[in-house]
C-alpha cells in the first residue's frame, strides 16, 4: 500500500468517494453511510517497513466484504485495530465484537467480514502481511473478532508502541523500520497469548503458562546446539516427562515446536532488508541449524519455497 491521504469533506458524492478510499486502503467492500450530506470520513496511511499504519476518523458506516470482493486478491493481510474513540463493531468467522476506546481487535482482509462504525470513531490500524504475522502466530482465525484490552500491561505497551511508530514513521530509516515491524509483531503475539480466553491448553491456566514459558525458552536459546527436551525442562524447572505432557496437550511435540520456531526465525530474518548482507548459512546457523542442506530442505517443506526465493524480494546483492 502506498501513502494515501483522503477526506470526504469536499467530495460531491461522499458515498462513492469513501467506498473508493476504503477500497484503495483495505480492499473492495460494499459501503453504506448515513446522512450523506453531513457524513465525514478521513483516512491517512503511512507505509512502514513491510506494514502500513492507517489513521481513520469517520461517522457511521457499514462496510461488508464478501467472497466476491476477495476472489481476486493475491496477498494475505490482517489488520490490528486500536480504537481511540467512539464505538466499533466487527463481525467475522461467526463472531462479533464491539470495541470501546482503549481496546484492540484483529480481522482478516481475506475472509468475509462486516465492519461498522456505530458512531463517529477514531482508529489506528496496523495492516500486517499474513506471512509476517504467521511467522509469530500459527493459528490466527481463533484470534479474530475478539476484543483485547489496552488498559494496562502488554496491551498498554502495544498501544504506546504502535502510536509512537505511526507518529514517527517518516523519520525512521527503512532498514530500521523492518526491524521495528518484527518486534511489533512479537509484541502483538504476546498480547494475544496473554489473553485469558486464548489458553493453548484448554481448562489449564497453569499448564498453559508453563507451555508459553517453555516456548519463550526455546526462542531465547534457538542457537544453542545443546537445546533439547532435557535442557528446556531444566530451565523451566520441570521434569522432561511433564514437559512432553504439556506439549502433547498443546497439540504438538517439543521437537516439532523447536523446528517450527527455528524456521519462523529464519523466514523473518531472510525477509528483513536490514539483514540482506547476512548469508543464508549464517541465518540458518544463528537459528540452530548446523547443516545448510538440511535447513534448505526443511524450509522448502514448510513454506513451499527456498530461502533464496524469500531473499529475491530484497534490494541489493545476495550473499549465499
Amino acid at each position: 500500500m502506498g501513502a494515501l491521504s483522503a477526506s470526504s469533506a469536499v467530495a460531491a458524492n461522499k458515498h462513492r468517494f469513501w467506498e473508493q478510499t476504503i477500497h484503495q486502503a483495505f480492499g473492495a467492500v460494499d459501503m453504506k453511510i448515513a446522512n450523506e450530506g453531513a457524513f465525514f470520513g478521513e483516512l491517512r496511511t503511512i507505509p512502514f517497513g513491510n506494514m502500513d499504519f492507517a489513521e481513520v476518523v469517520c461517522d457511521y458506516e457499514i462496510a461488508t466484504r464478501t467472497r466476491r470482493h476477495i476472489a481476486h486478491d493475491k496477498a494475505e493481510s490482517f489488520v490490528l485495530v486500536f480504537l481511540r474513540s467512539g464505538r466499533l463493531q466487527i463481525g467475522q468467522v461467526g463472531r462479533e465484537c464491539v470495541l470501546t476506546p482503549g481496546t484492540f481487535a484483529l480481522f482478516d482482509l481475506n475472509t468475509p467480514y462486516t465492519y461498522c462504525h456505530i458512531e463517529r470513531t477514531e482508529v489506528l490500524d496496523v495492516v500486517i502481511p499474513g506471512s509476517l504475522l504467521r511467522s509469530r502466530l500459527r493459528d490466527l482465525h481463533p484470534l479474530v473478532a475478539r476484543t483485547y484490552s489496552a488498559a494496562n500491561g502488554i496491551g498498554r505497551v502495544t498501544a504506546d508502541l504502535i502510536t509512537s511508530l505511526a507518529r514517527e514513521a517518516q523519520s525512521i530509516p527503512p532498514w530500521a523500520a523492518h526491524g521495528y515491524c518484527a518486534r511489533t509483531v512479537d509484541l502483538i503475539g504476546l498480547l494475544f497469548e496473554a489473553a485469558q480466553d486464548d489458553l493453548p491448553i484448554a481448562n489449564s491456566a497453569v499448564r498453559s503458562a508453563l507451555y508459553r514459558r517453555c516456548v519463550a525458552i526455546i526462542d531465547t536459546h534457538l542457537a544453542d546446539p545443546a537445546l533439547g527436551p532435557a535442557k528446556i525442562a531444566e530451565l523451566a524447572g520441570i521434569s522432561v516427562r511433564y514437559l512432553h505432557k504439556i506439549f502433547q496437550d498443546a497439540g504438538e511435540s517439543v521437537g516439532c515446536c523447536m523446528r517450527l520456531r527455528r524456521l519462523e526465525r529464519c523466514h523473518r530474518d531472510l525477509a528483513d532488508p536490514a539483514q540482506r548482507n547476512v548469508t543464508i548459512g549464517e541465518i540458518a546457523y544463528r537459528a540452530g541449524f548446523h547443516s545448510q542442506s538440511h535447513f534448505t530442505n526443511s524450509f522448502r517443506r514448510q513454506y513451499g519455497k527456498s530461502p533464496s526465493d524469500v531473499r529475491q524480494i530484497l534490494p541489493g546483492p545476495e550473499r549465499a
